[in-house]
């Protein structure tokens, strides 16, 4: 706190501007996605591993803002997420998918580094990733120099996570294949090192009620990143829906931040309920700032 002012005085005229900006901007972008088929049927080879789901950008945004989206275990780009990004950002981003191989750690980094990371050169740069992506969205992110990364109910640990399923054929729908999870392959998770800390900054979204990781796993480890964010709700699951889910705000809030210079660590308590949105502000708070770490409460 500077001074006596309080924290509610310093945050509610800046930062309600830029909340319902972020609002208002979702509902104008959440239309008709064009002419792109984001809904293939499976087996179709925009679902292939070691590919990139790149739907031609508009001319206008065709050297601006990018977005790399990563699928979770055992699935495969464009998903529900991929659609909910896409139809939230295109008109101001270049939004496209990596479909790795999560039973193929060292073919998928080999892909990123060769095909991937010199399309993303000389652009701002957004990583998203859920769940196993997330872990991937943060390897990736930081490998690449990006500037933001996001990572939604991530697997913190894969080499360790990943051992359950040692034995197990897991089918691929989309991707009418099926894999076999094998020490080597959690072995080759564990032996990847940790990034290093860039200059990139992190967005580190949670669930409590997630029912496929713990949520504490994330929130130890990011707990010590100078440029992480960590915003944690009561509900959503492990799959946030990012259509209903008050996350969305947080995420495209954070996307459409602005990098020049260091913001001022702020946060704001929603104090009046939204007709169109009732479950974006029971007790919930979002921040503008970097570094502060968090609590988000969303009911």
């Amino acid at each position: 706190m500077r001074g006596r002012m309080s924290k509610r005085t310093r945050t509610l005229s800046g930062f309600q501007v830029w909340l319902w900006f972020a609002v208002w901007l979702f509902t104008t972008s959440i239309g008709a996605a064009g002419p792109v088929n984001l809904n293939p049927p499976e087996g179709d080879p925009a679902f292939r591993a070691f590919s990139l789901f790149a739907p031609s950008p508009p001319p206008e945004v065709a050297h601006g803002e990018t977005v790399v989206v990563l699928h979770g275990f055992g699935s495969a780009l464009p998903n529900g997420t991929f659609k909910r990004v896409y139809q939230a950002l295109h008109k101001s981003h270049w939004v496209v998918g990596f479909n790795y191989d999560p039973w193929s750690p060292g073919k998928s980094f080999a892909y990123w580094d060769e095909e991937i990371a010199p399309q993303l050169e000389g652009k701002r740069v957004t990583v998203l990733g859920t769940s196993l992506g997330g872990w991937w969205a943060w390897q990736l992110g930081n490998r690449a120099g990006v500037d933001r990364i996001v990572m939604i109910n991530p697997v913190i640990e894969p080499g360790r996570y990943l051992r359950k399923y040692i034995g197990e054929s897991r089918y691929v729908a989309r991707r009418k294949a099926t894999y076999l999870m094998t020490e080597a392959i959690t072995d080759a998770y564990a032996a990847v090192e940790e990034p290093a800390i860039t200059e990139a900054r992190e967005l580190l979204v949670l669930a409590r009620d997630d029912e496929q990781l713990d949520y504490r796993w994330a929130q130890t480890k990011f707990a010590a990143r100078p440029d992480a964010r960590v915003v944690i709700f009561d509900h959503g699951g492990h799959t946030l829906d990012l259509k209903s889910h008050p996350a969305k705000f947080v995420i495209l809030g954070f996307v459409h931040e602005p990098l020049g210079g260091k913001p001022q660590a702020r946060s704001l308590r929603c104090l009046v309920p939204s007709p169109i949105w009732p479950s974006m502000c029971h007790s919930f708070y979002v921040s503008s700032g970097f570094p502060p770490r968090l609590r988000v409460d969303g009911t």
